[in-house]
């Protein structure tokens, strides 16, 4: 193991928080404002998100985990590829966790 990441590992070991950060965009790459995007825990727990005019949204949850989260996005209206995004595990922040919605 290099020593970069024995560095990021005990890093992780050692944060209280993980931040998942993305954009919901339309097919033109322009930000949708006032989606909403609800984040499931391993526990059942439901948190949710409205994006900026931007099309921007982050979560912040508490100490890293390695069981599996899932992001679901919506807005009326909408279609959403993907659907859906799960992760198996959360040791790091996640960024770029983008969603494409189309017009239905």
């Amino acid at each position: 193991m290099s020593e970069e990441e024995a560095l990021r590992l005990a890093n992780a070991r050692t944060r209280s928080t993980v931040k998942i950060t993305g954009r919901v965009l339309d097919t033109n790459r322009v930000g949708i404002a006032n989606a909403t995007l609800v984040l499931i825990s391993p526990t059942g727990m439901v948190l949710s998100a409205t994006t900026d005019n931007d099309g921007n949204y982050s979560f912040t949850v508490a100490a890293p985990s390695p069981k599996t989260y899932r992001i679901i996005p919506s807005k009326d209206g909408y279609g959403f590829a993907p659907v859906d995004k799960t992760f198996a595990g959360l040791p790091d922040d996640q960024r770029d966790i983008d969603f494409v919605g189309t017009k239905q």
